[in-house]
């Protein structure tokens, strides 16, 4: 063994030595001062005058502190003048300042307050099922719908409620538009929606492709901005006896902020890991009062962006076709690129490796929203309120690819490679409600509402052709517009029955 080596062990014995002198100088410090302070005991006992175990008995300010055993004793260090104090879940806590008395008998009055109910098994996330209900109640409030991450509310109820479900659906009609949006796996048009308890009205098309919600109109919840809604309540459960055939799946209804003394603003940015999908979102959320007690004006602005997607795979289909059988003796009528002495050999019927074409994914999409939740009370009794607003989406789809192969869709004059569609819709939407509720006319509460819902869809289709008009074909086409009015007068009368009504 060197010298560095003996060196080396030998500091490391006077150190181990060293440390066992402080531990020893510090434990004996530690029971001289805990005999030098004043020990108390008791016993804690509920109002059966039975002990409470695991009560919690702690010297306030301090970390000294015990648990009481299984008869509710305790035993604790406590200088004369201090305050005790004993807690456990179900009872008040308890203050208490010592004195000489060495023993105490503590007793604990329970709680009046109703604890939070515990959950032992399902969702690790907080309950948000109203289950005093006779029926399941989702609650949402708007902090949750926008820790889902999502961008549009169709999508972020989806997050939030599990009978929910709004899928995005790409070359697909209607659905390109309006997400077709189910509670409970029944049809888009058997859930009601209303908002701050007044119904919505439905998209203007309705929708004819392979896709949930076929043959029905829809409920586009993509026209109200996320950041107007104060809380979501969703009935998991038939409500057509009080609100008819439309709510056989079940209810949603959006309610909106009534904030009087500020706001908030959000803005989002992402883009999806294949580099597409870019977004942007900016929301602003205001409120302010009008001069009067309880009286409001909230407004909302939105604006967002979606660069869309692509997943398309590699096409492997025919593209062009053969000559013409009697080629070799007449020659193309036109000289088309894709003709050849021998098709296959140099443009060939079927495309090269990873050859892929049309445009498969999320639809492009520019929305610009905006929305207001307004009421001013004229007395104690009576209150007029209005909420609605205005919604516009420019939404770019694509069709699927019309290959040359087949001639009764191909204009090989205009395109000989084959085309795909662009199918541009401009989706806009407004709805206002205006009312008064009264309180107290001969105990009847009365709420007196007119509103109207408005949607159109105008949709194009660009990059496309007329197979019928040949080679005069024009390439950009109107196909028209969809358009949808509902005018609703409601009245609402109700009276307390008392209590010998139960």
């Amino acid at each position: 063994m060197n010298k560095v080596t003996v060196k080396h062990y030998i500091t490391l014995v006077i150190l181990f030595v060293f440390q066992i002198g402080l531990f020893g100088a510090y434990t004996a410090s530690e029971t001289f001062a805990e005999s030098s302070r004043d020990t108390i005991k008791g016993q804690v006992l509920d109002e059966n005058k039975l002990g409470v175990v695991g009560a919690e008995v702690s010297v306030k300010g301090s970390l000294n502190g015990t648990l009481t055993d299984i008869n509710g004793n305790f035993t604790l260090v406590a200088e004369s003048g201090s305050i005790v104090v004993i807690q456990f879940i179900g009872f008040q806590t308890l203050e208490f300042e010592t004195t000489e008395q060495k023993y105490y008998h503590i007793t604990l009055l329970e709680s009046t307050s109703k604890l939070n109910e515990v959950l032992i098994i399902g969702s690790r996330a907080r309950p948000r099922t109203d289950v005093d209900r006779p029926v399941p109640v989702d609650i949402v409030k708007a902090k949750d719908l926008v820790y889902t991450g999502q961008t549009d509310l169709g999508q972020m109820i989806q997050f939030s409620s599990p009978s929910f479900n709004s899928a995005k659906y790409g070359v697909n009609g209607t659905t390109n538009y309006a997400e077709p949006s189910t509670l409970r796996g029944m049809s888009p048009d058997q859930s009601l929606v209303l908002v701050n308890g007044k119904r919505r009205h439905q998209f203007s098309s309705l929708n004819l492709n392979v896709a949930p919600g076929l043959g029905t109109v829809v409920t586009d919840l993509n026209s109200i901005p996320s950041m107007a809604v104060n809380r979501l309540e969703v009935l998991r459960d038939g409500g057509a006896a009080q609100y008819g055939s439309d709510a056989i799946s079940g209810i949603i209804n959006i309610n909106l902020k009534s904030q009087n003394d500020g706001g908030s603003y959000q803005s989002t940015m992402g883009v999806h890991k294949l580099g597409d999908g870019v977004t942007l979102k900016n929301a602003l959320n205001y409120g302010f009062d009008l001069g009067k007690e309880n009286s409001f004006f909230n407004f909302t602005m939105e604006s967002f962006s979606f660069n869309g997607t692509n997943r398309s795979d590699t096409y492997t289909g025919d593209i062009y076709p053969e000559a013409p059988s009697d080629y070799a003796t007449t020659g193309p009528t036109t000289d088309y690129p894709y003709f050849t002495t021998d098709p296959r050999s140099e443009r060939g019927v079927y495309p090269e490796e990873d050859f892929v074409v049309g445009n498969y994914g999320s639809n492009e999409n520019k929305t610009y929203q905006a929305f207001i939740n307004a009421a001013y009370p004229l007395s104690d009794k009576v209150e007029l309120y209005t909420f609605g607003g205005v919604s516009q989406k420019n939404i770019t789809a694509y069709a699927f690819f019309r290959n040359p192969f087949n001639y009764s869709r191909a204009v090989l004059e205009v395109f000989p490679d084959g085309y795909v569609p662009e199918v541009p819709g401009i989706s806009v939407d407004y709805s206002s409600v205006v009312g008064m509720k009264h309180q107290g006319i001969y105990g009847w509460d009365m709420d007196l509402s007119y509103g109207i819902g408005y949607n159109s869809l105008d949709l194009w289709a660009n990059n496309t052709t007329n197979p019928s008009l040949g080679a005069a074909t024009p390439t950009e086409f109107k196909v028209g517009q969809f358009e949808f009015t509902q005018n609703i007068i409601e009245s609402n009368f109700s009276k307390a029955l008392g209590d010998k009504w139960g």
